[in-house]
């Protein structure tokens, strides 16, 4: 952790050496389960938003052992900043410059905005609107022909990422790359692809692909039936820094 003073627009958090996951952590949007040797857990797994067919007409959430709550850091001005920026050079060195950057709802929006103010571009956003995903108050403004990327604050499993190149390219818009503050994806890393468009390069600041599983998974199993689980990580952060701290 930081060790500087408390600062208003969060500047004490960001990690002297430049590291993004450590300010993640600092800002207390990082968790990691500590696993023994043996392959024990020393704390809870948690629960993702992403589902899979349980086989039984039913449909069950992913868990995992790493969470990622980025908006504990886009409170902070600097910190947003600070990722904004190593995005807004990565883009630049792969020329990767857009007519239009496109926010995923919701949790996209301030970090692809930050992003787009950098670069000199458009920023519009998209909106959730049932399982669909609108332009909404943005309706007609992609050109056609716009070089468009899009903004998202994680990439998971790219469901609503699939939505949103769809209705861009509809629109007349060419998307050259989705970015993001994190990474997390899988099968996707890299490169997302949803036929019949052209494959996407994903840039991540983070870049860590983190492993999903089923809940009959062996890795995750005996954590479930122990009810060592947190299904809303983002309300319990507390408890899981808390382990965190006792097994550094």
């Amino acid at each position: 952790m930081s060790n500087s003073e408390p600062t208003k627009d969060g500047s004490h958090l960001i990690d002297p050496k430049g590291d993004f996951l450590r300010t993640l952590e600092n800002c207390q949007g990082f968790y990691a389960c500590p696993v023994g040797a043996d392959g024990k857990l020393f704390g809870p797994a948690v629960g993702y938003t992403g589902e899979y067919d349980a086989g039984d007409g039913t449909k069950k959430k992913r868990v995992g052992l790493v969470y990622y709550n980025f908006s504990q850091a886009d409170q902070w001005p600097a910190v947003l900043s600070f990722f904004a920026r190593e995005m807004n050079r990565r883009l630049t060195v792969k020329n990767m410059v857009p007519d239009v950057v496109v926010g995923a709802p919701w949790a996209g929006i301030k970090f692809s905005q930050e992003v787009a103010c950098l670069l000199g571009c458009r920023h519009i956003f998209a909106e959730k609107k049932g399982d669909d995903i609108i332009l909404g108050r943005y309706e007609g403004d992609i050109n056609p022909g716009d070089i468009v990327a899009i903004g998202e604050e994680l990439v998971n499993n790219a469901s609503t990422t699939s939505k949103l190149v769809s209705l861009i390219e509809k629109n007349g818009g060419h998307v050259v790359c989705i970015f993001c503050a994190i990474n997390r994806s899988s099968p996707f890393k890299e490169t997302f692809w949803a036929p019949p468009n052209d494959p996407v390069p994903i840039i991540g600041v983070i870049e860590r692909e983190t492993p999903q599983y089923r809940q009959d998974d062996p890795v995750v199993a005996e954590a479930i039936a122990a009810g060592n689980i947190i299904w809303k990580p983002k309300y319990a952060w507390e408890k899981m820094k808390a382990v965190m701290d006792a097994h550094r």
